[in-house]
């Protein structure tokens, strides 16, 4: 921790990166639990909240698991996935504690029709 201006205390985090996520497709009528790992890299907050973002459709998330490997801190965030629009890709992207601590890098979610 530093001293800012005024003497209020920050702190430096290393910035969050999506590093998985389990399953990466479902059918377009949504309700598939997606697990989604994110690599927070040495950061010593603990977000008790998340929220993902399906194609700008957002869905409350849990975040159901946080580890360390070596100096690296991971979390497992689930969420269920809304309907889609159409079929294909579309951009997935995790906020952790708010808006000011979503994870950087986007990845995809792949929507298709249930098999009949």
């Amino acid at each position: 921790c530093k001293a800012g201006s005024g003497g209020v205390p920050y702190l430096y985090t290393a910035a969050s990166k999506i590093a998985g996520v389990e399953p990466s497709f479902g059918t377009l009528s949504g309700g598939t639990v997606v697990t989604i790992s994110i690599d927070r890299g040495w950061s010593v907050i603990e977000p008790s909240e998340a929220v993902c973002e399906f194609g700008g459709k957002l869905r409350t998330g849990l975040v159901s698991e946080s580890s360390n490997v070596g100096q690296n801190v991971l979390l497992k965030v689930t969420c269920t996935t809304p309907q889609g629009e159409a079929e294909g890709a579309v951009q997935l992207r995790v906020y952790l504690g708010g808006p000011d601590m979503s994870s950087e890098g986007l990845t995809e979610y792949w929507y298709e029709e249930a098999a009949q």
